[in-house]
Parts: structure tokens; sequence; C-alpha cells
């Protein structure tokens, strides 16, 4: 890998496009519902509105992202998509960028980033990251 890391060219990545990346975000939110509505049903009596709710929705967003991204390259959508992060060297991410990135999707206007820059999100774009094929 320290070729990559070395290489004086800009290195070329096979960038995911739309339909993954919609599918990642569709996967994604549903197994984040499921986990939280499993975990919120398993600690207290589930409260739409609540303040711990809300609290445990984003630990759980953060949570997931972060370690599944970190550890894997990729959460449970990339299995299906074929496709993983990597950084924007194609080297994987380190920790700080996983985190960037699960922080950055917290932003609520975060999925219309893709407009003047697609396929890279501010999530990619802040963290140094990139989706790609595999």
């Amino acid at each position: 890998m320290t070729e990559v890391l070395d290489a004086k060219e800009p290195i070329k990545l096979n960038l995911a496009n739309q339909a993954p990346r919609f599918a990642n975000l569709s996967i994604d939110s549903l197994v984040i519902m499921i986990l939280h509505v499993f975990i919120s049903g398993v600690f207290y009596q589930f409260q739409n509105g609540n303040l711990i709710d809300t609290i445990l929705l984003i630990s759980i967003l953060l949570v997931y992202y972060t370690l599944r991204e970190f550890f894997m390259g990729k959460t449970i959508d990339k299995l299906f998509t074929k496709t993983k992060v990597v950084t924007d060297k194609g080297l994987r991410p380190d920790f700080a960028q996983c985190v960037q990135r699960s922080l950055s999707r917290l932003m609520l206007i975060e999925v219309f980033s893709y407009i003047p820059e697609y396929p890279i999100g501010w999530h990619d774009k802040w963290a140094k990251t990139r989706v790609v094929k595999v």
C-alpha cells in the first residue's frame, strides 16, 4: 500500500454512482430504525418525541456508522451494493475519518450536498473519504 501513498499522480477511484448510494441510504435507514425500535423497547417504554428517544437514535446512528465503517469498511447496506468506504487516496479510513462521516450525517440538509458534486456528499468531502465499487 505504500506505493499508493507515494504516488505522484492522482489515484483513480471507481466511485459508486447514484443507484447504490441511494440503496445504501435506504437500507441503512431501515437498519437504524429497526435497531432503534428494538433497543428502545428493551430499555424503556417507546415514546415518540421524547428527548431520551432522540438521544438514543443519534447514539445508534453514530455507533452503527462509525464502528461498521472503521472495522469493516462498510455498513450492512454496502454488502448488498458491493461498495465500501475508502479514503480519497484509496486506503482504509482511520477512526477519526469514520467519526467525521458519522457526525456529518446528522445535518438534516446533508442529503442535498450531492447536488453540486455528485457522487461526493459532505460526509465524504469533509472526512476525505469516498464510497467505491468493490
